[in-house]
């Protein structure tokens, strides 16, 4: 019998989906090793995608083993790729094999992932407390020439400092709508000219009751009052019990819950064991979607439930290349595709959703990219490059100007405090 591909409710229940998972986890570890020995062995020169290097490598892992895996498996792998896009933030057809060891060996990821229920903004908030901040106020030149710099802004004003630490994104730096007086030398242009900038976008759906979980508010999960409409299109509305891991059919119906993302890829949880209460604590879980072959990779395959206590929220998210596949949508249409998604998971549970938001991150002029990486044949050392201060007076922070914490909210704080300890020696 085939393993459940998430098209259907009753097959591949005796799948032993177990076995499977650790035959991959093994293969994929061992797939990784072979990755670090490789770039060990390697010059720059020799560079190749991480897409074509990790797949020429489990080739060759799977051509020893002694039985093949079977649809399951390869679908298991392809949620291991799409864990490290998330990580990397970009697609890892656009990803350096040889310069990507600091974002591999936070995969997964050291100490657990914690959400800020009020969002970042409650962080920026904080910590922009004592500044007085101009919003709504574009910048468009820089002028470095003189001991005192100028900034000008789209409204003509003028505003002259000691220093001034430069944060926009390098997808901003890049499309040149930020001047600078006298132009980034050659060693920054060349530096932002090997970054490659990523891609995520979320789905938000909040529904009447939460059909992923056992019971809420007294009424059975699996209880769909609303039954299994066609989603061509969700209607857009303006809007400002813990889950039991341990039954091993929850592969076959191509549901894993990782808590906070990580048991799937070092050892999946035992059978019978829940998700701890520090998890649940810290803020939500991560519930992985094994996507039916021919889908893009990182179309849905990854959604946080950020109450798991009781809230009624899912946020699917779309990675990589597969956020192509949104752009065209209206938001309805989008959302429409999220339920698809999911109602091929919980075949007959998911009812219609209440209210929803799409994310078009992507198409945002002073960001248009979630995170950023190496392109194959960069010199590891960018982020270095890219962080270099110019002249005594004008810095560079920004997750991308970290090489030992790419692509995280992390990098980005840390950084400023790099440049605030830089700036006042």
């Amino acid at each position: 019998m085939e393993p459940h591909s998430g098209t259907s409710a009753d097959t591949a229940t005796t799948v032993d989906s177990g076995g499977v998972i650790r035959r991959v986890e093994f293969i994929t570890e061992a797939v990784l090793d072979a990755l670090a020995d490789w770039r060990e062995r390697s010059h720059q020169s020799q560079d190749v995608s991480l897409e074509a290097k990790l797949q020429e490598l489990h080739r060759g892992l799977q051509a020893l083993a002694p039985l093949p895996l079977p649809p399951l498996g390869d679908s298991l792998f392809a949620a291991h790729l799409t864990r490290l896009e998330m990580v990397m933030g970009a697609p890892l057809s656009q990803v350096s094999a040889f310069a990507c060891d600091a974002i591999l060996a936070q995969s997964p990821p050291r100490g657990p992932s914690v959400c800020l229920v009020p969002g970042l903004g409650a962080l920026t908030q904080a910590l922009s407390r004592p500044l007085e901040v101009h919003q709504d106020t574009e910048v468009t030149m820089i002028d470095y020439s003189q001991e005192e710099v100028q900034v000008q802004t789209a409204k003509g004003c003028i505003y002259t400092a000691d220093k001034v630490l430069v944060t926009v994104p390098t997808s901003v730096l890049k499309a040149g709508g930020l001047q600078f007086k006298p132009a980034l030398p050659a060693f920054k242009q060349s530096a932002l000219e090997d970054i490659v900038e990523g891609r995520l976008e979320k789905v938000v759906l909040e529904f009447p009751w939460k059909f992923w979980g056992q019971r809420v508010g007294g009424k059975d999960s699996s209880e769909s009052e609303q039954g299994d409409r066609k989603p061509d299109e969700v209607q857009m509305q303006d809007s400002e019990g813990e889950l039991d891991i341990g039954d091993e059919r929850a592969v076959s119906k191509v549901w894993k819950d990782v808590g906070e993302g990580d048991e799937v890829f070092s050892g999946g949880a035992k059978r019978g064991e829940r998700v701890s209460e520090q998890k649940r604590k810290l803020g939500g879980q991560w519930l992985w979607r094994l996507q039916p072959s021919g889908q893009p990779r990182g179309l849905f395959s990854r959604f946080f439930d950020p109450y798991p206590e009781g809230g009624t929220v899912l946020v699917g998210e779309v990675s990589g290349a597969a956020c192509c596949a949104l752009d065209p949508l209206s938001d309805g249409q989008a959302l429409g595709l999220c339920v698809q998604a999911l109602r091929e998971a919980f075949p007959g549970k998911v009812p219609q959703p209440t209210r929803g938001y799409v994310t078009r991150w992507g198409g945002e002029c002073w960001g248009g990219a979630v995170g950023c990486a190496l392109r194959p044949g960069a010199d590891p050392q960018v982020p270095v490059s890219l962080a270099q201060p110019l002249e005594g007076r004008l810095f560079f922070a920004g997750e991308a100007t970290v090489p030992w914490l790419p692509a995280s909210a992390t990098a980005a704080c840390v950084s400023g405090l790099r440049e605030a300890v830089r700036m006042t020696n």
